[in-house]
């Protein structure tokens, strides 16, 4: 009974695993470009600035982490 339910755990796990990859790069390049998009409109104030590159960063690393994971 255990083992059934292991397989069924498994198989669906596996078989949602490039939808998460895909979602890694969706939210990476979303996050990219809302960085971008704030870093570009009120740069001058200096805590905005460095939320918008840690925004730029995570994105990414999001995005490298998806295309890795996906070969």
């Amino acid at each position: 009974m255990e083992q059934r339910i292991e397989n069924a755990i498994d198989s669906t796990l596996e078989n949602l695993a490039p939808l998460f990859y895909w979602a890694s790069i969706i939210i990476g390049i979303l996050l990219v470009l809302f960085g971008l998009l704030f870093f570009f409109i009120k740069p001058s104030k200096k805590k905005l600035r460095t939320v918008c590159m840690s925004c730029i960063g995570i994105g990414i690393l999001a995005i490298v982490s998806g295309i890795m994971q996906m070969k």
